[in-house]
């Protein structure tokens, strides 16, 4: 029969595995405020390529890729391929466990992290960096980041190491064992690489290398190199120093020095640390940036008017025709009131039983009065009308004059309104 102290440890480890399995399935905390650290996984030993995806639950072709990266992952992490992931402004996702496991998982529900990475609402979206900072893919797919690391390793740098007559022996060996050991470069051992890298030798006339020559800076690892590992005496101290060579061009591409009067491990770890360090991106990895088409379009800068322009004849007809109405309508009024007198006069003396104007006469005066008012009326409209296409017509620049002059079709002004 169990005791009671096995059965509480056997609870125990029940319970804890039923904490563990609920945790891959509970939704995380959007509010934990993660953060990804691009630089601190391009540093760590073993590393020499970085991918990051951006995805979200509901969007079907970042699902659809996901067996794709377990598959990369699994062919290229002994190699050193990381693979992140970062779920983003997925609150329904919860930042879930995915069907394989990535190298790390960022949850990003409020979308900060995709923001620093300037990706402006475009899911799937991929990066890749080598080791050195370089940005290879940038907003791109699995398709993109497959076919970069197939490239970059099929031309993964390849290093030999080899010792002038007056170097130490023993840090020449501590400099390979910690080339491996940081695992940026292949560091040439077995005899297939050693041919290739001495025919490689040979086609440059027998490494003859001019440390004037210096390499494009920024540029990835060449496939074949060379470091040179020697010692120099200055005074009563000794210094080891490695310069690494590109085979293909003979140029330097990076050197450096350290104290050799210690222990060579002591010596060789400074001195490898230092290389390596000229041979990442200065400032850090080489980060996304905003295309000039995906900018939003800047305002027009508003542009002072012209001193002088042609303006349509709308306004000035508008106005031409309502002063001719008015002065119409005036002179129409005029002779209304005249004919109004006569059919009050005439209106007067029918009442007194005196003579009464003819019928027709009267009709002709109320219509002439009729006339009058429309033509004032509709004088005045028209003027009015006119003003308002001067108002929202373009104007001048100058206020000091107003020159009117006639063309064809058009009316040439100069000056204000």
């Amino acid at each position: 029969m169990p005791s009671r102290l096995s059965l509480a440890a056997a609870l125990r480890r029940a319970v804890a595995l039923a904490v563990f399995v609920g945790a891959l399935f509970v939704p995380r905390n959007a509010g934990a405020g993660e953060r990804l650290d691009v630089q601190d996984w391009l540093a760590r030993p073993g590393v020499r390529l970085v991918a990051v995806e951006f995805y979200a639950t509901w969007c079907k072709p970042c699902m659809d890729a996901m067996p794709r990266w377990r598959a990369l992952r699994e062919k290229y992490g002994p190699r050193g391929l990381r693979v992140v992931v970062v779920n983003t402004q997925d609150p329904e996702g919860g930042c879930r466990a995915l069907p394989f496991v990535p190298d790390e998982s960022v949850c990003d529900l409020d979308g900060e992290v995709a923001d620093s990475f300037r990706l402006q609402g475009k899911l799937p979206s991929a990066f890749l960096w080598s080791w050195q900072g370089n940005l290879l893919v940038a907003k791109g797919h699995i398709d993109d980041v497959e076919r970069a690391v197939e490239d970059y390793f099929a031309a993964a740098p390849r290093v030999t190491v080899e010792a002038t007559p007056e170097a130490d022996p023993r840090v020449v060996d501590a400099i390979r064992e910690r080339l491996a050991d940081e695992g940026k470069v292949t560091v040439v051992a077995d005899s297939a690489d050693r041919v290739a890298i001495e025919g490689a030798k040979r086609a440059q006339l027998d490494a003859r290398f001019d440390e004037r020559l210096q390499c494009e800076i920024g540029k990835e690892v060449p496939p074949n190199s060379v470091l040179r590992v020697g010692r120099v005496t200055q005074s009563s101290s000794a210094f080891a120093n490695a310069s690494l060579y590109d085979l293909a061009s003979g140029c330097l591409v990076a050197s450096a020095s350290s104290d050799a009067a210690g222990d060579p491990r002591s010596a060789a770890r400074d001195l490898t640390g230092k290389l390596l360090a000229k041979l990442r991106r200065a400032g850090g990895p080489q980060w996304p940036v905003v295309r000039a088409l995906e900018r939003p379009a800047p305002r027009p800068t508003p542009v002072a008017p012209p001193r002088s322009s042609w303006h349509t004849p709308a306004g000035v007809v508008a106005v031409s025709v309502g002063v001719v109405s008015m002065g119409v309508g005036g002179a129409a009024a005029f002779f209304a009131k005249r004919g109004g007198d006569d059919i009050k006069s005439a209106y007067g003396n029918c009442l007194t039983g005196g003579w009464c104007a003819p019928q027709d006469e009267i009709d002709d005066a109320r219509v002439l009065s009729d006339v009058a008012n429309y033509a004032l009326f509709g004088g005045a409209a028209l003027t009015t009308l006119g003003v308002v296409f001067f108002a929202t017509e373009p104007s001048t620049a100058d206020p000091a004059a107003l020159r009117v002059s006639f063309g064809p079709r058009q009316l040439r002004l100069e000056g204000s309104f």
